[in-house]
């Protein structure tokens, strides 16, 4: 999923053709996806008019053997998954990622695909450990805690099977629901979605704060991986 606008981020560009490092942030996820035997066809959903943009990105960073499809996303997410979904046809799961989380790895991968064989749909998520409060409308200003017991932050990827990822959204359209997540759309036809435990550092760029972060991360995960250690497997 590549077809925001990043109106958050600001910028002539969306902000997952951003730089980081030298590399556009697209590229990252991309280069996971590519590693990873699991996954036999790419398609990349990005917004209207930056398709030629993005399929000579790809081929230039020879992250292009496994991309089927590089096609416009629609005016929201959901649409965006929808048009992604029907451009992969033939396969028997979807695993739907943000452009936006660069640091996706190997381990999230495998273990998503492994969770999504137990009731169909699974996502990458981390338990809320943060004290939550509820600001009062239109006002930087707290108006209730609300209670953290059992909430966790969703991240991708995310993995379906196909037949029940194209259920659910044929549902919502039906109902008239709108969801920036697949997996509320899950909920929403009533089937159960398994949770894969994330990690911190898989942070979606939306501001150019996020940005340095990622930054931070990457200059770590780096000396790290020099040091040996497994940290950001």
């Amino acid at each position: 999923m590549a077809a925001g606008r990043g109106g958050r981020f600001g910028g002539d560009a969306p902000k997952q053709f951003q730089l980081l490092e030298g590399r556009r942030l697209i590229e990252y996820a991309l280069e996971a996806l590519h590693e990873s035997a699991l996954v036999h066809a790419i398609v990349v959903v990005v917004p209207a008019g930056w398709e030629d943009r993005a399929r000579e990105g790809a081929a230039a960073a020879g992250l292009a053997a496994k991309i089927t499809a590089v096609i416009a996303g629609g005016a929201t997410r959901q649409e965006s998954v929808w048009l992604g979904m029907e451009a992969a046809p033939g396969h028997s799961h979807v695993l739907v990622h943000d452009a936006a989380r660069p640091f996706l790895t190997q381990r999230l991968i495998r273990d998503a695909v492994a969770a999504v064989h137990e009731h169909g749909a699974a996502t990458v998520a981390l338990p809320v450990s943060d004290t939550l409060m509820r600001a009062q409308a239109l006002e930087e200003r707290a108006a209730a805690t609300l209670t953290r017991d059992r909430i966790w932050a969703v991240q991708t990827p995310q993995v379906f099977e196909r037949e029940l990822l194209r259920a659910a959204h044929e549902h919502a359209r039906a109902h008239g629901t709108e969801a920036t997540d697949d997996g509320g759309l899950i909920l929403g036809l009533g089937r159960k979605l398994d949770f894969v435990q994330g990690n911190w550092w898989n942070l979606k760029v939306t501001t150019a704060e996020d940005l340095h972060r990622a930054q931070c991360i990457l200059k770590m995960r780096d000396l790290l991986f020099e040091e040996g250690s497994g940290c950001f497997e």
